[in-house]
């Protein structure tokens, strides 16, 4: 088995993904510690299970840092502390920093085999200028589609479309970050309107797509789907 699909299957068991029913029902529940156990099994798989616990220690923690920041500038944003181009500018260099220092404790040959890219080619990053338009005209004009984007909220709102980052593909879906902190599940069966077979065929690591939450359970997992956003299309097209 190589490492990818390995760690595959240990995100699959943490969030309960690897039962025939695939419901993701431990998605939502305890996400610090759903965090810590997916780095760790990252760091399993990808540098052993020797590795320096003291350097894997202070990564976590900038990690931690990162999300808890992210957050307060996302905050920020909401209140009109910031304007749209500052908070992207803002964002990125936080993220870019935070490689950085990860890169500097690792050293580079390690930091390639946990993150599995360069710095800047890493995941996580705002398009800026999708997000412009996203939040100044709330309208997305493409040449075969037009997407309503509705004003952000706090928390992830039924029936609206969100511009999400794939952080990671499973065997069955993927996770994708909606807003900073907090991500939603993509299932295998609402990514396309037609049949996928694998999804790495479809979707990709740092990836940006639109979204549309369809459901947010009691224990807080944010249901999404693109194939919604692709009928949305359709109708707004006439089609």
């Amino acid at each position: 088995m190589d490492l990818e699909r390995d760690f595959d299957k240990r995100i699959a068991s943490i969030h309960g993904l690897d039962n025939p029913t695939r419901d993701g029902s431990n998605i939502g529940e305890g996400t610090m510690d759903i965090r810590h156990a997916e780095f760790q099994e990252m760091a399993n798989v990808y540098l052993g299970e020797d590795f320096d616990g003291g350097k894997l220690w202070l990564v976590e923690s900038l990690q931690t840092a990162l999300h808890d920041r992210q957050a307060e500038l996302y905050r920020r944003f909401q209140a009109h502390e910031l304007e749209a181009e500052q908070y992207v500018e803002l964002f990125n260099a936080l993220l870019d920093d935070t490689f950085a220092a990860c890169e500097a404790i690792l050293g580079t040959e390690n930091f390639l085999k946990l993150f599995g890219a360069p710095r800047a080619e890493l995941a996580g990053f705002i398009d800026r200028e999708a997000f412009l338009q996203a939040n100044q005209t709330h309208e997305i004009n493409k040449p075969t589609s037009s997407v309503l984007v509705e004003p952000i909220a706090n928390e992830p709102v039924v029936n609206r479309t969100y511009l999400g980052t794939v952080q990671r593909v499973a065997d069955f879906g993927a996770f994708i970050e909606i807003m900073p902190g907090t991500e939603g599940w993509l299932d295998i069966s609402e990514i396309a309107d037609y049949t996928v077979r694998y999804v790495r065929d479809e979707l990709r690591e740092g990836q940006q797509l639109w979204v549309k939450v369809i459901y947010v359970d009691p224990s807080g997992t944010v249901c999404l789907s693109q194939k919604a956003v692709l009928r949305d299309t359709r109708e707004l097209e006439g089609r």
